[in-house]
């Protein structure tokens, strides 16, 4: 699952530090770096162990994210006999905002959450390959990823796959899972 981490309301700011804690069994797999403030990644430090990111603004500059841009977006595994909502939470005590001059800024967290839907395996008898789209949600002006799954996959060399999408959509970008990948090529 991908979490994003939103950032409103920012009257500028110099660094972040924040750590994230998820329910037993899920794992914060590693992060997704986004827009909110910068570009340059090399300003964020991220710990997987502990599940703490840092961004620190280069030479101290003050940054004003827009409304709604993301920080970052968190990947994380979810238990497969996972079902239900699961909390995504800021760890409060620890996380900082630093503004002008590295003054500490008043804010305050939302915590998150990953909702996991029952999926009815499909049945389709011996020999047939079922492609799953799957669902995603998000805000206006979010981009989501949106699992293409497949089950009863017996062994395959090769599939063609056209998607559409409703008129004021685009499919930006394919993340490619590692099903297919040995011996494989995407385009």
């Amino acid at each position: 699952a991908k979490v994003p981490v939103y950032v409103w309301d920012d009257e500028g700011t110099s660094g972040l530090k924040l750590q994230f804690t998820v329910p037993d069994g899920f794992r914060i797999e590693g992060i997704i770096f986004g827009d909110a403030y910068t570009s340059n990644n090399n300003e964020f430090t991220w710990n997987g162990k502990d599940y703490v990111l840092i961004w620190t603004a280069a030479n101290g500059e003050v940054q004003t994210a827009a409304p709604g841009a993301v920080i970052a977006t968190l990947v994380v595994s979810v238990p497969d006999d996972a079902k239900g909502k699961y909390p995504v939470e800021f760890v409060k005590s620890f996380t900082d905002v630093s503004g002008k001059d590295a003054a500490i800024v008043e804010h305050t967290e939302y915590d998150g959450s990953i909702t996991v839907k029952e999926v009815t395996k499909p049945n389709p008898g011996q020999g047939n390959v079922v492609l799953n789209v799957g669902e995603a949600t998000g805000t206006p002006g979010d981009q989501v990823y949106i699992p293409l799954t497949v089950w009863f996959d017996d062994g395959t060399a090769a599939f063609e796959l056209t998607l559409d999408v409703p008129d004021g959509f685009t499919i930006d970008d394919f993340v490619f899972g590692p099903e297919y990948t040995e011996n494989g090529d995407f385009t």
